[in-house]
């Protein structure tokens, strides 16, 4: 089971793991592992890395950034570790992007553009 946090927002703790979910977010390849696993359900780092066109070693350090931010789960079957994504974060992140969205009254983004 990967990370689930429905901690106070003022939480070090917290604000840390929040940091690690949106740097993992920043980079697009890392975007791709994740649609590449949603679409999927579950892959080895080498059906990763061939679908992607990804060096293994860059796939690796890839998998490490998204296993920290609790954004992936490495599943190991026999000699083999599977990859699926672990959606309880994002269900977190959602919840959390909302809030910066709205305001009392409105979507504070809505605001921006009229």
């Amino acid at each position: 089971m990967g990370l689930v946090f429905h901690w106070d927002a003022n939480c070090e703790v917290y604000a840390l793991l929040n940091d690690k979910i949106y740097e993992a977010l920043a980079y697009p390849t890392r975007r791709e592992i994740l649609r590449l696993l949603r679409d999927g359900d579950h892959a080895t780092p080498g059906e990763i890395a061939e679908t992607l066109d990804i060096p293994k070693p860059t796939l690796s350090g890839h998998l490490g950034i998204l296993k920290n931010a609790g954004l992936v789960i490495g599943e190991r079957q026999g000699t083999t570790i599977r990859y699926r994504i672990d959606t309880s974060i994002f269900e977190d992140l959602l919840e959390e992007l909302h809030g910066l969205a709205y305001q009392e009254g409105g979507y504070a983004l809505q605001k921006l553009l009229w």
